[in-house]
């Protein structure tokens, strides 16, 4: 199933955190969930704040009465001609599901992917806009791995 979005766009801020800081950098990405939490309510749905996590942003949203996260971060493949913003959803599960119940919690996605795929035709100034399953993503996190 292809659920990540990946795409290009210079319209967000692409500043990196300032080598060498004290840790208390915040990752990139915040005004791209901004922008998708913003679309989603323009749609009448009733996202919540933007939370900060270790390598990015994620809000929760919930479409046709399931609650997904969307999580927003930001992979360099080493130039700016191979960097991508990368958008995940993924359905929220209660503690005990989580450790007993099922464990993919990107199954059973298609109404939040169906949201952001026409969330996704409005973003501004975009490129190479393409939605990837999860063994792809790898593909793409090993790259990034070697780049580094």
């Amino acid at each position: 199933m292809k659920n990540i979005l990946i795409f290009q766009s210079k319209s967000f801020d692409l500043t990196w955190p300032n080598v060498g800081s004290d840790g208390k950098e915040h990752p990139m990405g915040k005004d791209v969930a901004a922008f998708f939490q913003k679309k989603f309510l323009e749609r009448g749905f009733k996202p919540t704040y933007i939370d900060e996590e270790f390598d990015g942003w994620e809000f929760n949203v919930e479409v046709l009465n399931i609650d997904y996260i969307v999580h927003v971060r930001f992979l360099t493949l080493g130039n700016a001609l191979n960097d991508y913003w990368i958008v995940e959803p993924r359905k929220c599960v209660g503690f005990f599901q989580m450790f007993f119940g099922k464990k993919n919690t990107f199954s059973d996605c298609d109404p939040v992917i169906k949201a952001l795929d026409a969330i996704s035709r409005e973003l501004p100034e975009v490129e190479d806009i393409q939605w990837i399953d999860t063994d792809q993503f790898e593909d793409y996190l090993r790259l990034a791995r070697e780049v580094k």
